[in-house]
């Protein structure tokens, strides 16, 4: 992210929807906050139910913050009850993430799968902890999609993922240590 604004806005259709976010603050001492924020664009109410999520607290250690998402995620099961958005509304994706802060150099790393049975806009987008996310979108600049000085192609894979799906297999014997130290 490179200021105040929005870094990525996509419309999505019905259905499951993956979202990954991988940000760091522009770098300032003020601490920001980085979120994803979700509008209604059906006529009828949005029923959103995550299927997996993982979104640890930001921080310095990339590392530990990237394999601590992973797991969340991995480990993570379907919500038991539906969140509902009336028609036209937006609200955070998720509050916990839009309640967090990140100072310079902090990491921001989630993982979301949902599923939504309206069509919506997904929003992500710094801005100033004093500010309420909702209100403040529609005052934000949006930001370039290439940072001054990169080559295309050159980023973090962040954004909005349709068909995502994985399966992990390995030979026989083979142990994947995914411990979190």
């Amino acid at each position: 992210v490179t200021g105040y604004g929005i870094a990525m806005q996509e419309t999505v259709r019905p259905g499951v929807v993956r979202l990954y976010l991988y940000h760091v603050p522009t770098p300032s001492d003020e601490r920001k906050t980085i979120t994803a924020v979700i509008e209604n664009l059906g006529d009828q109410p949005l029923t959103l139910r995550f299927l997996r999520q993982g979104c640890p607290s930001p921080g310095k250690n990339y590392h530990a913050i990237a394999k601590a998402a992973f797991a969340q995620c991995l480990n993570s099961k379907p919500a038991p009850t539906f969140r509902t958005l009336r028609a036209g509304n937006r609200a955070p994706l998720d509050p916990k993430l839009d309640a967090a802060t990140a100072g310079r150099d902090d990491l921001v790393h989630a993982f979301y799968e949902f599923e939504i049975n309206q069509p919506a806009r997904i929003t992500v987008l710094q801005r100033d902890p004093a500010r309420k996310s909702v209100e403040v979108m529609d005052t934000l600049p949006k930001l370039p999609q290439m940072l001054p000085g990169k080559e295309k192609g050159n980023g973090a894979g962040r954004g909005l993922f349709l068909t995502s799906n994985f399966a992990v297999n390995n030979a026989p014997g083979f142990v994947l240590d995914t411990t979190i130290a």
